[in-house]
């Protein structure tokens, strides 16, 4: 089975997103590869965060500098920094500065040879990243609706063996079990479990 790791492998020292939990993830000998989150700051800083609000302000609204005073969020560059040939699953999350964002994370990217996969549940960031590099992207739904892009990620609850055979010349990954065990389940259901690829969260 072909299983990316959640957000990193986190701890009760390690919280999710974290550079550790990342680096941990990418030198896990099973798994091939990663996922995280990523938002711009004020400063136009790629940082890893699920969440939009870092105690009562927004990320969006707060310099990269400002808040490692407070919280230590990574940045995108220094996850790139990590020796790993596995697939990084960026996430990203984004309002209305979608343009913007982009256009920052395309210069971020354009001077790595890393294994780069895009989605994002926001259909205006990918549409406009398609236009301009040739990483993999796709779309994050609960349910599958046709679209042009090479990947699907679904949520594993609204597949079937019936579901899937729709879908035609695409990677796809299901978001997002609770452990392995979860994932199993799911992978002696479906026919030609091998094709996919499962995101798990896993723990020390």
């Amino acid at each position: 089975m072909k299983y990316i790791i959640h957000r990193g492998i986190t701890s009760k020292k390690n919280s999710d997103n974290s550079y550790m939990a990342i680096k941990r993830a990418l030198f896990d000998k099973e798994s091939i590869g990663v996922e995280f989150d990523i938002r711009l700051t004020k400063d136009k800083k790629i940082v890893l965060s699920h969440d939009s609000v870092l105690g009562i302000n927004y990320i969006e609204n707060m310099n990269y500098t400002d808040i490692i005073k407070h919280k230590y969020l990574t940045s995108l560059d220094k996850i790139l920094n990590i020796d790993t040939d596995k697939i990084l699953l960026i996430d990203i999350k984004v309002n209305n500065n979608y343009k913007l964002l982009g256009d920052i994370l395309l210069d971020i990217l354009k001077n790595t040879d890393k294994n780069i996969y895009l989605m994002s549940f926001n259909k205006k960031i990918i549409k406009y990243l398609n236009k301009k590099t040739k990483y993999k992207k796709g779309i994050i739904s609960f349910f599958y609706r046709y679209n042009k892009y090479p990947l699907t990620i679904l949520n594993y609850k609204t597949v079937s063996n019936k579901k899937l055979k729709r879908i035609k010349n695409k990677e796809i990954f299901f978001w997002t079990f609770k452990n392995i065990y979860e994932a199993n389940k799911l992978s002696k259901k479906i026919d030609n479990n091998s094709l996919y690829y499962y995101i798990i969260n896993k723990e020390e």
